[in-house]
C-alpha cells in the first residue's frame, strides 16, 4: 500500500476536474472517474458538468494559491512563478486510506488558455512523469469539465487496491472543487441581490 503515494500527485487539482453527468439532472452531476494501469503507468480521465459559466468554473481551478482551503488532501499550493500565460506551482500534501497515510509533493508547470484549457506537466516531484489537460467546454446546462491525467509511477501499484483508492481519491477530490465552484456562485449571486 505503501507504494501508492507516487501515484497520489496526479489527484492534486492543478488543472484537473472532471465529471459527466448520468443522473437525470446534468447541470451539476455526479463527478464520473476512469483509472486505467499498465504496470507503472496510470492513466486517469474524468468529467462532469457543473451549472456555472466557464469563467466561473475557471476561477475555483487557477485558484492555485488558495487551492488548499477546498482540496481536503493539500496542506499548501501555492504558486512559485508566473510568466504570461505559464504558472509553475509547487503543491504539497496527503492522501489518507483508514489509518494508513501517503504523503506527495510536486512543482507543475501549467499553460493556461483562459476559459477553455489547462495543460500540466510535472517539473519535479513524487512520480517520475506526470501530464494532464483539463478543458472547460460550454453547454446547454453550464459548463462541462474534463480532465486527462497520464503518470508513470516510480513504484509498482498494488493491482487490487491501487485502481479503487485512485479512483475513490480523484472523485473525492473533484467533488470537493465542483462543490466550491457552485459555493462561489451562490455568495456572487446573495451579494449580486
Amino acid at each position: 500500500m505503501a507504494r501508492l503515494a507516487p501515484l497520489l500527485i496526479l489527484l492534486v487539482g492543478l488543472g484537473a476536474a472532471a465529471l459527466p453527468a448520468r443522473a437525470a439532472d446534468e447541470r451539476n452531476g455526479e463527478v464520473e472517474v476512469t483509472v486505467r494501469i499498465s504496470g507503472d503507468d496510470v492513466q486517469v480521465t474524468a468529467s462532469y458538468t457543473v451549472d456555472v459559466t466557464p469563467q466561473e468554473a475557471w476561477a475555483v481551478l487557477t485558484d492555485f494559491d488558495n487551492m488548499a482551503r477546498f482540496v481536503s488532501n493539500l496542506e499548501t499550493s501555492e504558486v512559485v512563478s508566473r510568466q504570461d500565460n505559464v504558472v509553475r506551482v509547487r503543491t504539497k500534501g496527503a492522501a489518507r486510506f483508514g489509518p494508513l497515510h501517503f504523503p506527495f509533493e510536486a512543482v507543475r508547470e501549467l499553460t493556461l488558455t483562459p476559459y477553455e484549457r489547462i495543460q500540466s506537466r510535472q517539473v519535479s516531484g513524487t512520480l517520475k512523469r506526470f501530464e494532464g489537460v483539463t478543458q472547460l467546454i460550454p453547454t446547454a446546462q453550464g459548463t462541462r469539465i474534463t480532465y486527462r491525467g497520464d503518470s508513470t509511477s516510480n513504484q509498482s501499484i498494488p493491482p487490487i487496491v491501487g485502481p479503487s483508492f485512485i479512483k475513490s481519491e480523484t472523485e473525492e477530490q473533484f467533488n470537493e472543487m465542483r462543490t466550491e465552484i457552485l459555493r462561489r456562485r451562490l455568495e456572487a449571486g446573495r451579494k449580486n441581490r
